[in-house]
């Protein structure tokens, strides 16, 4: 049977998104589905800092991502400290990966119009 584990109430009222019930709500989320993937399949988080670095390096290579001036490797994205602290169950800053310079889009549409 499946738990269900309570992350946040994630509300938007008036133009504003509202989270209530815990500081950073989605790397919790990302965290949680971090440890179950470990538990079912294994992960090691030496892959997750390669992931960042790469992510970070990839950056510099681009002039309109906003990080390409940030310092990334793969011991600072591989040890917890003052820069790379924890903040979401097993997900670290780094893991984040904060790195933009792409446009994005969500849509939303009416099934029934198909």
């Amino acid at each position: 049977m499946a738990q269900t584990i309570f992350i946040a109430t994630i509300t938007h009222v008036n133009g504003q998104l509202h989270i209530i019930g815990i500081e950073f709500a989605f790397p919790k989320l990302f965290g949680k589905l971090g440890d179950e993937y470990d538990k079912r399949y294994g992960l090691d988080d030496k892959y997750l800092a390669r992931i960042a670095e790469k992510n970070y390096s990839n950056a510099r290579k681009n002039p309109n991502a906003q990080t390409r001036d940030w310092f990334m490797n793969y011991e600072h994205a591989s040890t917890i400290g003052d820069y790379n602290a924890v903040v979401g169950g097993r997900v670290k800053v780094t893991d984040c990966s904060q790195v933009a310079g792409v446009a994005g889009d969500y849509q939303v549409s009416d099934a029934k119009q198909f």
